[in-house]
């Protein structure tokens, strides 16, 4: 299981469990869920517009990005999400070159010449 991704004001956004899985159902799931850390609570929040098992997870610019993932054993993701928990909302944002699953992403800060850009 990862770590945390991101703590904003008390509450973590969690790791791949809570954007999207294997419920105990055996079926894939599009659920999200937030932990707030002060109250001890768990509460759910939009759902993915896909769902998704085993996908890759990136926070970026406060902002959770989520790629690839099964759906179902012949199913798999090219898709890009981003959740903006400001805005408790998901959009696709992008392709990936091919479809994938058991994925490990980071979001970076890259120094360049010209400044500083970030890159998921």
């Amino acid at each position: 299981m990862s770590p945390l991704l991101e703590e904003d004001e008390g509450e973590f956004i969690m790791n791949e469990s809570s954007s999207g899985g294997w419920h105990a159902s055996t079926e894939n799931t599009n659920k999200v869920e937030r932990y707030d850390i002060q109250r001890n609570i768990w509460s759910f929040v939009s759902p993915m517009l896909e769902r998704r098992y085993r996908p890759g997870v990136a926070v970026l610019n406060g902002k959770i990005y989520v790629l690839g993932g099964e759906e179902g054993w012949d199913h798999y993701h090219d898709t890009i999400e981003c959740y903006d928990p400001s805005s408790d909302s998901w959009e696709v944002v992008g392709e990936m070159g091919s479809s994938r699953s058991w994925l490990s992403c980071v979001g970076l800060r890259v120094k360049s010449e010209s400044g500083t850009t970030d890159k998921s």
